[in-house]
């Protein structure tokens, strides 16, 4: 699979150029030859052995960089990047209970993002595992935000100034270097009791 190709050493912030020889263990943590050496080529993140970067003549959007742009305009509430990041056909598959179940097309991306940075305007998401298959990338991150504007429009539920956490799982498919497809699943019920809202039986 294609490693994304990070123009700096993680370790001495030394330039890494498209030809450089650089190290790079699964999680595309890279580091230059002496870096490398001098950790015995073990990542120091990830503990994953460090192997050879193969040199290209152009730079190579991967799949987990399509994915970890996401999460990032998550955090920093990016509309603009959502052409970039998302396909125009993109379906986003979340649980039932959900404000938004099923979203379409970049739209429901924009409002996905939207509602989340209106209602927690410090909105984030902590990833702590990525695993890539091919085209498919799976993400497990905590997300973290402050509730300070309306969510979902519950009555009764004013914003309440608490600090929530959410674990989620998501399954992407990535197609021509966008987000094609994500499956999402979170505790929407945990989230709702955080928040102090009354959920009938």
């Amino acid at each position: 699979m294609a490693l994304e190709m990070r123009e700096r050493c993680e370790k001495c912030g030394g330039e890494l150029g498209l030809g450089a020889d650089a190290f790079a263990c699964s999680y595309e943590c890279t580091f230059c030859p002496a870096c490398a050496n001098g950790m015995s080529a073990t990542c120091p993140n990830c503990a994953g052995e460090l192997v050879r970067r193969p040199r290209r003549a152009s730079a190579t959007t991967t799949p987990r960089a399509v994915v970890r742009r996401l999460h990032e305009a998550w955090n920093t509430g990016d509309l603009a990047a959502v052409d970039e990041i998302y396909a125009e056909d993109f379906v986003g598959h979340f649980p039932p209970s959900s404000h938004l179940p099923d979203r379409r097309g970049r739209e429901g991306a924009r409002e996905g993002i939207r509602r989340a940075k209106a209602a927690f305007p410090d909105w984030h998401e902590a990833v702590e595992a990525m695993v890539t298959e091919g085209n498919t990338v799976v993400t497990r991150y905590t997300s973290t935000g402050t509730h300070l504007g309306e969510f979902r429009g519950l009555p009764g539920l004013a914003p309440t100034g608490r600090k929530i956490t959410v674990p989620e799982i998501s399954i992407y498919r990535v197609a021509r270097g966008r987000v094609a497809e994500q499956w999402c699943l979170l505790d929407e019920l945990g989230r709702l009791q955080q928040l102090g809202a009354t959920v009938a039986p």
